[in-house]
């Protein structure tokens, strides 16, 4: 925080080059924004300053899912705050809206490819889904997603992507039965090409089908869980420390359609002192144990390399 409000720019810094680099950078973000940073709020109900959008922006991002178990934390003005200081900071979002018209996926055109993003959440903390009204929260249900893609590609979708905020119980890298098949109808459709999941808050693993990819967990990456004593987070472990940036690879094949054809992760470790995103192997502060972070990639690799070193399609 300084004389012109709060910046969180620095905590991006050492991951910035990387997400700068992508044609096409997706982040999901789970707190919702302040209106005007009158009022903050933290666990169990957030409400952060929006100058987070602004840092989102200037790290590369095009754009986030915002779907998820906190996203009325503030009531539909939160949504609606959320919503426009990412509108204003350029960054385009998902999975919510505040009037049927604004419901539906962000667009994207990295490299004249047309790219639909959806997103959804099967938790709510403070309401049922599905939610009233129906557009301010998109909820995850198999028969809506695979009508909200194949809408997107009769409008002119190329490529899909869906985010999905999954994961109960949470802090566990082992995938649930309701998980692992709400990836393999995903992937089995022919109009979803990539599925991204978040919400356990660790790394879970990669499922593989039709030829295609579901990330299922991204695990944390900007946080402070549990690093404040006001959390009281002691279910988590180590890995809630732990993230990554997944990059896919997308080319167009003779018949005209695109897909991933090829995968791969960078880890990355939040160092709670600064709240900084270290990409582990890359960018490493010499003030960290270089055994902590030797430590983090030994995680993530346990869970995520099974299927991420092997980068030939089983079709």
């Amino acid at each position: 925080y300084g004389e012109d409000g709060f910046d969180f720019s620095p905590m991006f810094r050492r991951v910035r080059p990387i997400l700068a680099g992508a044609d096409l950078a997706l982040c999901h973000l789970e707190t919702p924004l302040s209106p005007d940073n009158t009022e903050f709020a933290y666990y169990p109900r957030f409400q952060v300053p929006f100058q987070l959008a602004a840092a989102i922006s200037a790290a590369g991002y095009d754009g986030c899912s915002v779907a998820s178990n906190h996203l009325l934390d503030n009531g539909e003005i939160g949504v609606s705050a959320t919503l426009e200081h990412l509108a204003d900071a350029g960054v385009a979002a998902s999975g919510a809206a505040t009037d049927p018209t604004g419901a539906g996926p962000a667009w994207f055109d990295p490299g004249g490819v047309a790219v639909a993003h959806l997103s959804y959440t099967d938790t709510m903390n403070t309401a049922s889904l599905p939610v009233d009204p129906p557009w301010l929260v998109a909820h995850l249900e198999i028969g809506r997603i695979l009508a909200d893609a194949n809408n997107a590609v009769a409008d002119g979708a190329e490529f899909v992507v869906v985010s999905l905020h999954f994961g109960e119980p949470q802090y566990q890298t082992g995938l649930t039965t309701n998980q692992l098949a709400i990836a393999e109808q995903l992937l089995d459709a022919p109009e979803v090409d990539l599925v991204i999941g978040h919400g356990s808050h660790v790394l879970q693993p990669v499922v593989r089908r039709s030829g295609k990819y579901a990330v299922l967990g991204l695990g944390n990456f900007l946080s402070n869980q549990p690093g404040d004593e006001r959390r009281r987070c002691t279910e988590c472990p180590p890995g809630t420390q732990d993230g990554m940036v997944a990059w896919f690879a997308v080319a167009e094949h003779p018949d005209g359609s695109f897909a991933v054809i090829d995968a791969g992760y960078v880890p990355t470790w939040v160092d709670r002192r600064t709240f900084e995103i270290v990409p582990l192997g890359i960018d490493e502060p010499e003030s960290v144990d270089p055994a902590v972070m030797t430590d983090s990639t030994a995680r993530t690799r346990a869970v995520l390399e099974p299927e991420l070193r092997r980068l030939t399609f089983d079709n």
